[in-house]
């Protein structure tokens, strides 16, 4: 049945057999580690402690140790601003800096950095954001728990290249991003301690992190399915319990669809198939103005509920043929259950022309179906 389900879906959608050639987020390297290069006795000798709670905020008070002779920046402070968002002020923006000693051509700098962390997205992918928008070199990343990373990446500043190491938490509404910038001359000796300094960093008293809410639509009493509460449902009446619909839409103002996902609900016991259900769907794409192109990667990682028997989800090119609106991408998801099949899809800018609203996206389309239950 695999075989029979995954050969429909590569035929009606045209494509599956040649990938589009798009950068895969799920094969980006694992950071390098150099800690060897670096016992833990000469760490020890060569650093110093330092605890500090920038501006008297408790959800910034850290730990962190920093090699001798470093030096706070006078103007650290400076280039702090005030977010009320919620219950109370959260300080943005630069939240300490300190220089390593003086050289003739650039210094070591150690960073801590607040920034406003959208909900709906993870760290993981904010961070790819916020290096691909600034046009850095990711070398590496990896995950590191629940709601951070740890990242290499390379960037000029004055004209010197440095060689940063990073890691970004969630704290609260915040992201907080810890670096630690060698120039890139002086790396190869020095990337063992900037390892080590990143790795002794600790939050003392986090600020604990906000959940994206979620809302739940009931297909009558037999199934139901969870979608961000920052989304707006379009449900129609129900008349029949053999065929069900309900869409979820994203818009970035009043005006503009930044994202949309169709969940349809089909009965095993109609006289159709899963074949001419995706063949009407990409009928329905192509009434709108847009082509089904190469799949881009099948997705993967997802944990349905138990009482799915199948599934699968494809990621394609959906190109506008008019030119008029950026490429978008379309994802197919496929489930099957005894009583019903479920064809689950979404429209998204490509990530390639909005990683931001992609990101957000993707993990939209993630909940809805997850949750699929009934």
């Amino acid at each position: 049945m695999r075989y029979i389900l995954t050969f429909v879906l590569a035929f009606l959608l045209s494509g599956a057999a040649v990938q589009a050639q798009v950068i895969d987020q799920n094969i980006i390297k694992v950071v390098p580690h150099y800690l060897d290069e670096m016992s833990d006795v000469d760490f020890l000798a060569r650093t110093q402690p330092l605890k500090e709670t920038p501006m008297g905020d408790r959800f910034l008070s850290y730990e962190v140790r920093l090699p001798l002779g470093w030096a706070k920046a006078e103007d650290s402070d400076r280039e702090v601003s005030s977010s009320k968002s919620g219950l109370s002020s959260r300080l943005l923006g630069n939240v300490t800096r300190f220089y390593g000693p003086t050289r003739i051509d650039a210094v070591d700098i150690f960073q801590i950095e607040a920034m406003t962390l959208d909900y709906e997205l993870s760290v993981r992918n904010w961070f790819l954001n916020y290096v691909f928008t600034r046009g850095y070199t990711l070398q590496g990343m990896e995950e590191i728990g629940e709601q951070a990373i740890e990242a290499q990446y390379v960037t000029l500043i004055k004209d010197t290249a440095y060689v940063f190491r990073v890691r970004a938490y969630a704290n609260g509404p915040r992201v907080l991003v810890i670096s630690y910038a060698v120039p890139e001359q002086h790396w190869e000796r020095e990337r063992g301690i900037q390892e080590r300094v990143i790795r002794s960093f600790r939050f003392l008293s986090p600020e604990k992190i906000l959940a994206e809410h979620v809302r739940t639509y009931p297909f009558l009493d037999l199934l139901r399915f969870d979608y961000p509460s920052s989304w707006r449902l379009i449900a129609p009446n129900i008349y029949s319990i053999e065929g069900m619909d309900a869409k979820v839409v994203s818009t970035a103002d009043k005006k503009t669809v930044a994202g949309e996902i169709d969940v349809r609900v089909i009965s095993t016991e109609l006289d159709t198939s899963l074949a001419d259900e995706v063949k009407y769907l990409k009928e329905d794409i192509q009434e709108r103005g847009l082509k089904v192109g190469k799949m881009i990667e099948v997705g993967e990682g997802y944990k349905f509920h138990d009482h799915i028997l199948y599934d699968r989800v494809e990621i394609y090119e959906a190109k506008d043929e008019s030119r008029k609106i950026q490429d978008h991408e379309l994802w197919l998801a496929v489930m099957v259950e005894d009583r019903y099949f479920y064809i689950i899809t979404m429209l998204t800018p490509g990530r390639a022309s909005d990683f931001y609203t992609w990101a957000k996206n993707s993990e939209a389309f993630e909940i809805v179906t997850e949750s699929m239950r009934p």
